[in-house]
């Protein structure tokens, strides 16, 4: 469902015109109980009216929810099931053999240190229920049925992990150890390039963005023949992801839906605070490289180019800081988590970025009303 306000108003699905007068441009798709994605670009708007705007949106989604339930009781048709479960005993096997070992791996500081303990039990595991096939002489179809074996034993010690890290987080141990409203350390550097014409560096944790920027004429702006008429943007952040950010190695080709979308995201977080076409009438590209990656990386991009456009010169109306808030539920319990780990947002039921100004004051209501628009 789309929202935006006009006049002040809650407008559900505004037209083109209402959405160009509209104080935001609000996206929310949800089930029946619950919100389950959120997407918005404002012109820096009061928490409780986006929380207002959230439930607005999810009371017309609760209809629309109802309307497929009542097609869904006159077409009766069944959902169809998993036949492809693995065998119950080989789960107890799995689970009573790494649980444990999972769970002292989980809240200690260091991704790679943590990834490389669990990568070791899990291939002790697999040595143990499903030893490779050494014999040159024995069957094809031993070969198969071990290679399969294997397999189900990977996706259940993946279920295993998922289970035991939830559980940690909800007894209160994240897995690097942190607390729940600990940010990791910052640290920043602006100017490290001397031959653009802004550079900033931004890192949180094992989270690192290299961000650069580049001033051009009007003639540098970029055509863009969408859905709508055709217009010219005079702002655009591209976002990398190169594979040694994570310590993987593979061949970097053009983007993906991943790089676009975090662009696109870490783009609108900014695209508000730029200065009047009279003001600054250059066309302003930024490139966000991501160095190393533990989680929230399209937010360090967009702390990242701040500092960036800052270093430029480029006169933003206020600064702009991110951070990723995640979310773990088991029933009525749950925990939120400030500036989660790749872990956290893997394993976790939410990752929900958050981009912003400061505020001379926050509203009285704004922790209560935060949590009330993660658990509508």
């Amino acid at each position: 469902m789309r929202v935006g306000r006009v006049d002040g108003q809650f407008v559900i699905n505004p037209t083109i015109e209402q959405s160009n007068a509209s104080d935001f441009d609000l996206v929310v798709a949800g089930t029946k109980h619950y919100v389950n994605m959120i997407e918005v670009g404002a012109h820096e708007t009061d928490e409780d009216v986006m929380a207002d705007a959230i439930e607005f949106a999810h009371k017309a989604i609760v209809e629309i929810v109802g309307m497929i339930e009542e097609l869904q009781k006159k077409v009766g048709q069944e959902k169809v099931g998993d036949t492809h479960l693995p065998d119950e005993a080989l789960v107890q096997a799995v689970r009573s053999k790494v649980a444990e070992k999972i769970r002292a791996v989980k809240g200690q500081p260091g991704k790679a240190d943590r990834s490389d303990k669990v990568k070791a039990l899990l291939d002790e595991v697999i040595l143990e229920l499903a030893p490779p096939v050494t014999d040159a002489n024995a069957p094809y179809a031993l070969y198969v049925q071990t290679k399969q074996k294997q397999s189900q034993i990977r996706a259940v010690f993946g279920e295993v992990e998922e289970a035991v890290t939830r559980e940690a987080i909800l007894a209160g141990v994240r897995p690097d150890g942190r607390g729940f409203g600990d940010i990791r350390p910052i640290v920043c550097a602006v100017g490290v390039l001397p031959r653009v014409h802004g550079s900033a560096v931004f890192s949180r944790g094992e989270t690192q963005s290299m961000c650069t920027v580049t001033l051009g004429t009007s003639s540098d702006e970029q055509m863009v023949d969408g859905l709508m008429d055709e217009y010219s943007q005079k702002f655009m952040l591209h976002y990398n992801f190169p594979s040694f950010s994570v310590g993987e190695v593979r061949p970097i080709r053009g983007p993906g839906r991943r790089e676009i979308g975090h662009g696109a995201l870490a783009e609108r977080s900014l695209v508000a605070v730029l200065p009047d076409l009279e003001a600054f009438p250059y066309t302003v590209r930024i490139i966000s490289d991501i160095l190393e990656s533990n989680g929230s990386s399209s937010m360090a991009s967009s702390c990242g180019g701040c500092l960036a456009l800052m270093d430029a010169g480029v006169p933003i109306k206020k600064m702009v800081a991110g951070i990723s808030v995640g979310l773990v539920q088991e029933g009525n319990k749950y925990e939120l988590l400030t500036d989660i780990l790749g872990e956290e947002d893997h394993f976790g039921d939410m990752d929900f970025k958050v981009c912003g100004t400061a505020m001379a004051s926050r509203p009285s209501s704004w922790t209560s009303r935060s949590k009330a628009s993660v658990m509508t």
